[in-house]
Formats: structure tokens, C-alpha cells, sequence
């Protein structure tokens, strides 16, 4: 393996990689300067402006593009000023195509976007598919590249289908590369791992050295971030001598690089050094712009070595390199890379002045947002040390909130316990205590639906074995009651049988047993309408405990979810607790009025979340409003009120007043809203809507994104 604390070991692989160095860079400059040659020539004899031309100038381009971008850029802007005379749609493709390549090279993404997009409009116009599918590719890289991962996942998937289905194998390397380098960034190394294994195979098939190169960067990469260093190189050597032979010196002195942060991060610092200055003659030797990064990681290097000077020195090369290319997203890392130097040394004044500038810069122009979160945590620390608590506080939460939005869980966790010192330093001990707890609230969230739900289930299990019980019983009772009810009715007619033949001996005595028999009969008869009513209600309990745990439960673990993602992590206890006391008393009749319920229902739990306006009619008595009608507005009220707290509304207006003889509900909030698709869908939505019909009544129910929801349900009045 490549990486080893065996000294011969790792002389042996330096020396294999300089071997292949000396090699491919004779095979490429050899081949290159050849192709370069003849190119020239055929351009100098061939001074007609037509569509040979402009492919020649459009082949010279692209053998320049990675080695020198600066000329690739003269020969391209000359095949443009030419293309309006030759009025060809495919080699209009080419050179728009070839620049949008371009500024995706040097990180121009305005350009890039700017020339894609014209390409891609001929191809789609001509319908030339193979050429909008390298155009939609090219486009793709620079999405997935300024954050845009979605889109760009969707249309290289979309791609990818399409290569498949018109047989465009060598195409499939670089789509893979792409989607490889999408799933990088949100740390799915194995499918990283599977996916670029299939594309070198297809890579090798087809000959595609530039897609295997970079399938082999992916893997390396990939490998690096779970800890396996020397396969990590292993694959970087590969991917390096590919690029020298294909002549490719921008991607291989990137390898350089990448190979030097890999023992940067294993604190391997001269190794470090001398990839990353192979990296750095490389981009001196070809002119290129994008120097700065590799400033920028010599200057990490020497802040992990402690040499502040020379770190100091490196990263204000870097800040030269970003101001001349105007790469401001550079610039803001540099600041940050700067304040950091500043800290170590103890000058926190200064330090804070570079990183607010860095979190500026980087938030202004749509920069990595992660590397922003731990921008603003080490400038809250340092305002810490400055003893300025609430600037402190201020940049911490903005980095919570974003650690929130973003998932970003391991700087989360740092922000709380960070919070927590803050605190405790400025004598605000239940305060710490209180943001000490969230230190705590992922593990509480991987583990708050599992306990809910086992909870649950036992607390069902128990009910049903309690309702089955008492439900055998009273049947018990009621065959019991039936029987003795059989034998009576069969000893009466016995006993009038007797009193029939017997009536002139015995009348009086029949007389007297006839009143003592309906007065029993009457008895039983009572008992027995008591039983089946006690039957019945526990029947009713039984569709209620149902009701409650499908619907109450349910839409209160939804509301666990929205509550552990806010800030007051206290509550989290008590709605757990809230919970469980709707469970244990699962089987109790609700005896407060409609109002009144609903009124608690807010003040309980949506009154810290937003603002409401409740107002029922007064001409209703709801004290004697039919239990079921009941029940199911109560339903109805809560499902669309959570509804509303996920939806991020800030008020919510509820009115229930008599129309026509009937109720009529009317909710509306100011949430996000949603499309007439998604009202479809909503499962919460369907039930209430069946709640409606099983009244008798009807539900309306208007949205839009971003303009709120207004709901109108209507139902027949019936009383008790």
C-alpha cells in the first residue's frame, strides 16, 4: 500500500511515481506537440473562413484547453467570430460547446452557463441528440460544481438513460464521474465505490482515458474520506498517469494536489510538500490562472507544521491568485484561512475582522456552506476570548440554524456544547443547562420514534387484553343473564300449566305468584338492557381508544418532529409526556364542549409556534351537540391545525358558526401552501375529508405554494 510508517516502503512508491512522471510526460508532450504541429500547419495553409476552418481552430482549442486555457481561449474566440459566416448549426454546438467547456475548466460558471445554454438550444432546435447529450453533460458538471446537486443529479440521471437508450457507451464514464462527484458531497462512499467500478469497466471497453482518469479521482477520493489513505494514492498514481499521457497537466497537477492533502491530513507534512509543489511547477509552467488553491493548501500545510510565517506567506499568494481571477468564494476562504493564523498567534482583534470578512464574502456569494458554518462557529469562539458574549452568542446561533437546515449534526453538537460555556462564563448556569440538553437531541431523535412506537404497542396490547377481557365477561354475563331468562320463561309456562288445571283450587295463590313473576321478569328484563348498554359503550370505547391512537397519536408524534427541530428543547419532555397521558387515558369518554376542548388544544400546544384567533357562534349549544358531530370537528380542527404549524404558518383563524341549520368550519393560515397534486395525496387530508362525508357534510379546501390554505367544511347540526 502506498502509505506506510515504513520508510523503504514509502521511498519505493515515490520512486515508482516519478518513473511514471518521467514516462507519461515524454509520451504526452511527445504526442501533443505533434497533433499541435500538424493542426498549425493545416490552419496556416487553409485561410478560407468556412466550417474547416473552424474546426480547426476548434480542434487546436481543445488540445490547449487543459494545458494552456489562455491560448485555448485566443483560438475559440476567433472560431466564434467566424461561425455567423459559415451559418453552421454544428459547428455552432462545437465552438459554444467547447467554450462553455472551457469556463468550466478555469471556474468561470456565468460564462459556462452562458455558452451551454446557446449550444444546447441549437442541438434541441436540430435535434441532434448526441451533441445535446456532451452539452447537457458539460452543464451538468458546472451544476453539481456551484451546489446546484439536485437539478444536476436529476439530469444526469436523465442522461445517463439516455446514453443507455442510444447506445452512447463512451458517454457513460463521464456521466458516472458526475453523479460520483454528486454523491461525494452528500457522503455516500459506497455508491460512490459501486458506481465508478462500473464506469471504468465501460471506461477500459470504450477507451475513454479522460472519463477512467476521472472515475479514478472519484474513487480516490472517496477512499481518502473513509480513512483508507494508501488505496487513496493508490488510485491518485493511476489517475496521474493517465493525465501525462493524455497531456492533460491542469487534472494532473490536481491529482498532485489532491495526493499532498491526503498526507497533509495524515500530518505526513514533507510528503505533503512535495506533491503540492509538483502541483504548483506544473500550474506555474502552463500559466494557470487557478493557482490559488494550491497556495491555499501549501499554507494549510505549514499551519499544521506551526510555521505561522511561512503559512502567512502562502495564503496571501493565494489572496493574490483569487483578486486577479476575481474568484471571491477563494477569497472568503482565504480570510477564513488567514483569521485562523491570527487566533493561533493570540491577535483575536485581528482575527475577527478577517473572518467576518470571509463569512461576508462566502454568504454573499453562495459559497460552501459548510465551510461557512464552521467560519461562523470559530468566530463566535473567538469573540468568546474577546469576552464580547453577545456577538459571541449571535454567530453561534446563526451557525445552529444553519447546522439544522443543512443536517450538518457533528457541528450542531458543537455549537450547543460551545453554547453551553458561553453561558456557564457568563454565570447563566440554568441557561447552559438548558442548551447542554441539546448536545443530546439527535441521539434523541434516531431514538424517539422507535421508544413511541414500542411504547405503543404495548400500551395497545394491554388495552386490547383488558377490552377483550371485560368483553368475555360481560358476554359471559349476558349468556348467563339469557339462560336464566329461558329457564324462568319455561318454568313460568310450567307453573301456569299447573295454575290452569289447578286455577279453581289454587287462584288465589296463582294470583300472587303471577304479580311476583312480572315484577322479576321486569327486574331481569332491566339488568339485561343494562349489560347490553354496557356492552354497547365499551364498544364504543373500544372505536374511540381506536380513533384516538390512529389519529391523536399520530398527528402528536408529528408534532415531536417539528418540535425537535426547534430551539426550546425543553418541550420536548413535555409533549413526550403529553403523549402518554392521551394513551393511558385512551379509554375515556372527552367530556368538555367543543369550545372549550379546542381552545385548550391551542392554548396548549399551538400558542408558543404562532398566533390564532379563535370564535365559535353562541347561538349553537354546544353542550348538547350530537357526541359524534362532535368528535369529528374535533378531529378535523387538529389535523388541519398541525397541518398548519408544519406548513411554517405564522396565524391561524378558526370559525365555527350555524348556517342553514348546519356547522360550518373555517380555517385558514398563512403557511407555504401547496400544489392541487399534493392536496391529493395527503393522507391527513383524505380522513378529514372522509370525516366530512361520514357526517353527512362536505370539505373545501384552497392553496396554493406560498399563498397559504383555506379550509371550509360544512355538516349537518344534530344534537344529542
Amino acid at each position: 500500500m502506498f502509505i506506510s510508517t515504513n520508510v523503504a516502503k514509502i521511498c519505493k512508491i515515490l520512486l515508482i511515481a516519478v518513473l511514471w512522471l518521467a514516462n507519461g510526460c515524454f509520451m504526452a508532450v511527445y504526442g501533443q506537440n505533434a497533433v499541435v504541429d500538424s493542426l498549425k500547419r493545416e490552419l496556416e495553409r487553409h485561410k478560407e473562413e468556412d466550417t474547416v476552418r473552424v474546426k480547426l481552430l476548434q480542434d487546436l482549442a481543445y488540445e490547449f484547453m487543459f494545458n494552456n486555457p489562455a491560448i485555448a481561449e485566443e483560438y475559440l474566440n476567433e472560431a466564434e467570430a467566424i461561425l455567423p459566416k459559415v451559418n453552421s448549426p454544428k459547428r455552432m454546438i462545437g465552438i459554444y460547446g467547447a467554450k462553455g467547456n472551457l469556463y468550466q475548466i478555469i471556474a468561470n460558471n456565468t460564462k459556462s452557463y452562458e455558452y451551454l445554454d446557446k449550444a444546447m438550444e441549437i442541438a434541441k432546435k436540430y435535434n441532434f441528440k448526441k451533441d445535446l447529450l456532451k452539452v447537457m453533460l458539460t452543464k451538468a458538471g458546472v451544476m453539481a460544481r456551484t451546489q446546484n446537486s439536485l437539478e444536476a443529479k436529476i439530469m444526469l440521471l436523465s442522461l445517463w438513460k439516455m446514453a443507455k437508450q442510444e447506445k452512447y457507451e463512451k458517454e457513460e464514464p463521464t456521466i458516472i464521474g458526475h453523479l460520483g462527484g454528486i454523491y461525494l458531497n452528500e457522503g455516500k462512499y459506497d455508491s460512490v465505490k459501486i458506481l465508478t467500478l462500473e464506469g471504468i469497466k465501460v471506461a477500459q471497453k470504450t477507451n475513454n482515458l479522460r472519463g477512467e482518469a476521472g472515475l479514478l479521482n472519484n474513487m480516490s477520493t472517496a477512499l481518502k474520506r473513509q480513512g483508507h489513505y494508501a488505496e487513496a494514492v493508490d488510485y491518485l498514481l493511476q489517475a496521474i498517469k493517465i493525465y501525462q499521457k493524455i497531456g492533460d497537466k491542469i487534472n494532473e497537477s490536481a491529482m498532485y494536489l489532491n495526493a499532498g492533502i491526503i498526507y497533509s491530513s495524515l500530518e505526513s507534512f514533507d510528503n505533503a510538500i512535495t506533491y503540492v509543489e509538483t502541483a504548483l511547477k506544473i500550474k506555474i509552467e502552463i500559466k494557470d490562472k487557478e493557482i490559488g488553491l494550491v497556495y491555499q493548501e501549501l499554507g494549510n500545510i505549514f499551519f499544521g507544521k506551526k510555521d505561522i510565517n511561512k503559512s502567512n506567506k502562502y495564503f496571501n499568494q493565494a489572496l493574490d491568485a483569487y483578486q486577479v481571477i476575481g474568484d471571491s468564494i477563494g477569497i472568503g476562504d482565504i480570510k477564513y484561512c488567514l483569521g485562523q493564523n491570527y487566533i493561533y498567534i493570540e491577535k483575536y482583534k485581528e482575527a475577527v475582522i478577517l473572518l467576518e470578512e470571509g463569512c461576508l464574502i462566502n454568504k454573499k456569494h453562495n459559497g460552501n456552506i459548510q465551510t461557512y458554518v464552521i467560519s461562523l462557529g470559530l468566530l463566535a469562539d473567538t469573540y468568546r476570548k474577546l469576552k464580547d458574549y453577545n456577538k459571541s452568542v449571535i454567530y453561534s446561533r446563526e451557525a445552529i440554524n444553519l447546522s439544522k437546515q443543512y443536517n450538518f449534526r457533528e457541528q450542531l453538537k458543537k455549537q450547543y456544547q460551545f453554547l453551553s460555556v458561553v453561558y456557564l462564563e457568563k454565570s447563566s448556569l440554568p441557561k447552559a443547562v438548558q442548551d447542554s440538553i441539546f448536545t443530546y437531541i439527535n441521539s434523541v431523535n434516531n431514538l424517539t420514534d422507535s421508544i413511541a412506537k414500542n411504547k405503543y404497542k404495548g400500551e395497545v396490547a394491554e388495552k386490547l387484553v383488558k377490552y377483550e377481557t371485560e368483553k368475555k365477561d360481560l358476554e359471559n354475563a349476558k349468556l348467563k343473564a339469557e339462560n336464566e331468562l329461558k329457564d324462568k320463561a319455561n318454568r313460568q309456562q310450567q307453573y301456569l300449566f299447573g295454575a290452569g288445571l289447578l286455577v279453581l283450587v289454587l287462584g288465589a295463590i296463582f294470583f300472587f305468584y303471577r304479580n311476583r313473576q312480572k315484577a322479576t321478569q321486569a327486574l331481569q328484563a332491566k339488568e339485561l338492557a343494562m349489560i347490553q348498554e354496557k356492552l354497547a359503550e365499551i364498544e364504543n370505547v373500544f372505536g374511540y381508544f381506536s380513533t384516538e391512537l390512529h389519529d391523536g397519536v399520530k398527528s402528536r408524534l408529528k408534532l415531536i418532529a417539528s418540535q425537535i427541530s426547534a430551539e426550546e428543547g425543553q418541550e420536548l419532555q413535555a409533549i413526550i409526556d403529553e403523549i402518554s397521558i392521551i394513551a393511558d387515558k385512551a379509554a375515556e369518554q372527552p367530556q368538555l364542549p367543543l369550545p372549550e376542548r379546542i381552545q385548550w388544544f391551542m392554548h396548549r400546544n399551538i400558542a408558543s409556534k404562532l398566533s390564532y384567533k379563535v370564535e365559535f357562534t353562541p347561538t349553537v349549544n354546544w353542550q348538547q351537540l350530537d357526541r359524534n358531530t362532535a368528535l369529528h370537528l374535533w378531529r378535523m380542527v387538529t389535523e388541519l391545525t398541525l397541518n398548519a404549524v408544519k406548513a411554517n404558518a405564522t396565524f391561524i383563524s378558526l370559525n365555527l358558526q350555524m348556517e342553514n341549520n348546519q356547522l360550518l368550519l373555517t380555517l385558514t393560515d398563512d403557511g407555504d401552501g401547496m400544489l392541487p397534486e399534493q392536496l391529493k395525496n395527503g393522507t391527513g387530508l383524505q380522513n378529514i375529508q372522509e370525516r366530512a362525508k361520514n357526517l353527512g357534510g362536505t370539505m373545501q379546501l384552497f392553496s396554493q405554494p406560498n399563498e397559504g390554505t383555506n379550509v371550509v367544511i360544512k355538516v349537518p347540526l344534530v344534537y344529542a
